[in-house]
């Protein structure tokens, strides 16, 4: 039945079929192999089971070649089309090749070819950046963005240029384009609650008419508590200040101008601090305030620290939806 198969698989010849065979090969081997060690097959009454083993070395000798070949010649088409139309064929014709690689390393000249296809199956992408805000901003803000924008040249085939000269060389643009970047004023809130309670401050002595100490029907004096006003104050403080930056990734063939995708980002660096302090005395306190005493008032930070942090949110994200973009690169 398997050879049969593998005569029907070599009729349609395509190196699809040709690794079927191989797999189809690897299958009788495993059956051949539980055999082999029992070989020859004799029964009490000298009779010797016969038993037609495949040569199955001739079979993969002919699948691989023709498999090399096929790819080899599938390779080729596609860089010849990849010339003369789309730069992404070289692309799978360089898969191609590295498939050869697994079955003949040293084929013919796969490592030009495969060379060649990498070199021709790059594309440049121009990276260009845009500041659109209107506010106030640091003068480096263009190479602080770069700088968390953080874009590698690690990818086999899109490589990123920073130089507007090589626009007319570019296959694509990445257009990034900061439309706002604020920094909220300082906002602090201080609210202030006053408690006052009454505390139990000793006790004096009960006495009668003629000063002497009460005596209860048990003989004990008889105390009279004291009691004595306490205050206390609660600041309670909110601090907060904000950095926001809006921008929009583009991604653009640039040798049509199309738009192929677009991706708004917004971010927010926040700073926020609550603290609960009090002065008094805190048994004038209620439990609900008791328990949330601490922190202290924060130094704010500066515009350049909050810009910085938001920058390097925004960074990681864009780059995380450049990568994304690759696949239509």
């Amino acid at each position: 039945k398997d050879l049969n198969l593998i005569q029907s698989l070599y009729a349609n010849n395509d190196w699809r079929n040709n690794e079927k065979v191989l797999r189809i090969t690897k299958a009788i081997a495993a059956r051949q192999n539980l055999i082999k060690p029992f070989l020859p097959l004799i029964d009490s009454k000298g009779y010797v089971a016969n038993f037609n083993l495949i040569n199955i070395e001739q079979i993969n000798e002919l699948a691989t070649k023709n498999i090399v070949e096929d790819l080899y010649q599938e390779g080729a088409i596609l860089m010849e089309k990849s010339i003369k139309s789309d730069f992404k064929l070289a692309r799978q014709a360089y898969q191609l090749f590295e498939k050869i690689e697994q079955y003949k390393p040293d084929f013919k000249d796969l490592h030009e070819l495969k060379s060649n296809a990498l070199r021709q199956g790059q594309s440049h992408v121009l990276v260009n950046f845009a500041n659109h805000s209107f506010d106030l901003l640091p003068n480096n803000i263009t190479r602080m963005f770069l700088e968390n924008l953080n874009i590698k040249n690690d990818s086999k085939w899109v490589t990123y240029h920073f130089d507007k000269n090589f626009n007319e060389n570019a296959d694509y643009k990445l257009q990034i384009s900061l439309g706002e970047l604020v920094v909220s004023p300082e906002r602090i809130n201080d609210t202030y609650h006053h408690f006052t309670q009454e505390v139990l401050d000793g006790f004096s002595y009960k006495l009668d008419a003629k000063g002497n100490v009460m005596k209860d029907s048990s003989g004990n004096d008889i105390k009279i508590p004291k009691y004595k006003k306490i205050f206390a104050s609660i600041r309670e403080v909110n601090q907060i200040k904000e950095a926001i930056a809006e921008i929009q990734i583009q991604l653009i063939d640039n040798q049509t101008g199309t738009l192929l995708e677009r991706k708004p980002i917004k971010e927010t660096s926040s700073f926020a601090n609550y603290a609960v302090m009090y002065t008094g005395d805190k048994r004038a306190l209620p439990e609900n305030w008791s328990c949330k005493i601490g922190g202290y008032v924060q130094p704010f930070p500066s515009d350049l620290i909050l810009i910085d942090q938001l920058l390097a949110d925004v960074g990681n994200k864009a780059r995380s939806s450049i990568e994304r973009m690759q696949d239509q690169m």
